[in-house]
């Protein structure tokens, strides 16, 4: 149950605004702004909850966005033709700092585009910026792996209770997250899905985060020459791909260097070489613990004379 804040100066704490003969203030909604504002909290945690975000993106703020260092090679912001060195750290502040600016107001009729190479932050971004528009502004919002859809909503995927259930969450919420498209097969079922995911969303002023792992024209198969040669229902995936690019108005397209390192990648190595490492300071710890061992003084060898003489075997009978 919430509370009120008991600090409040307008109610002191009790949760209701009084007028100075003790009566509750019909006109103020007899509850002070304190007590609402821990009853949204509230109702947007439980929002959140039903998002449906995976676990690791549960907690994804802007701030909590990791800033990679090294440089990568980028065509020249200035037009030129010779590719520039940027620093992965500003490439990084840059698409987070658009990213902030995007949620100051509550989303509509907009589609969100990222696209970059992995391990860019795509998702954790598009997670961030989904928490904040529901905890901030109360919207609803919900994510979804594109391809892990299309398992689902098959004619042999889901049970049908569970399909209409998904499609409800899929056209219903206020803002989704369509991760990953691209890597499915370029097929007229799957694009006729995203056909109608992104059509009916932008009929009802809906906003939609859509990521890619290239660039979304080529993840919709648009422009492909060589589409008409492989056969009917491929040309017409490449068309139905033209259409919904058409379909996303109001497009913001935040794109990363294709040749930014993917850093899921570099932690995996970073990892290991530590681990690599942690290895090899056993084996010299065991090298150095062998070499003392072998170093203490031995002792010297006995002379001859030293030695005890060996007792002679008595002589047996017939013996020479």
């Amino acid at each position: 149950m919430p509370f009120a804040d008991p600090n409040c100066p307008i109610c002191n704490g009790t949760g209701h605004v009084f007028e100075d003969d003790g009566r509750i203030v019909p006109a103020r909604g007899r509850t002070c702004v304190c007590l609402r504002a821990a009853v949204d909290r509230l109702r947007n945690e439980a929002i959140w909850a039903e998002s449906n975000v995976p676990e690791k993106y549960r907690n994804a703020t802007f701030e909590g966005f990791s800033l990679r260092d090294g440089t990568i090679m980028d065509k020249d912001p200035e037009g030129g033709n010779l590719p520039v060195s940027l620093w992965m750290s500003d490439v990084d502040r840059d698409k987070r700092d658009r990213m902030a600016a995007i949620t100051e107001t509550p989303l509509r009729d907009v589609t969100i585009i990222l696209q970059g190479p992995y391990g860019a932050g795509k998702t954790y971004l598009a997670a961030a910026l989904l928490r904040e528009q529901v905890l901030r502004h109360g919207l609803s919002g919900y994510y979804t792996n594109f391809y892990g859809y299309l398992r689902r909503v098959r004619p042999d995927g889901a049970e049908a209770a569970e399909q209409r259930a998904l499609r409800k969450k899929i056209r219903e919420s206020d803002i989704l997250i369509l991760d990953d498209i691209g890597v499915e097969k370029a097929s007229v079922f799957a694009m006729g899905e995203l056909w109608e995911i992104i059509d009916e969303r932008v009929g009802y002023n809906r906003a939609t985060i859509v990521t890619s792992n290239v660039a979304v024209k080529v993840a919709l198969r648009i422009g492909d020459p060589d589409a008409r040669h492989k056969g009917p229902e491929s040309e017409e995936a490449f068309s139905i791909g033209e259409r919904i690019y058409s379909r996303m108005r109001n497009r913001i397209v935040i794109s990363w260097p294709t040749s930014t390192i993917d850093f899921r990648e570099e932690q995996h190595i970073a990892n290991k070489a530590a681990r690599l490492e942690a290895q090899a300071r056993e084996v010299r710890a065991e090298i150095a613990d062998g070499a003392v061992v072998r170093l203490e003084p031995t002792p010297e060898p006995e002379t001859a004379a030293e030695r005890a003489p060996e007792s002679t075997p008595p002589a047996k009978d017939g013996d020479a």
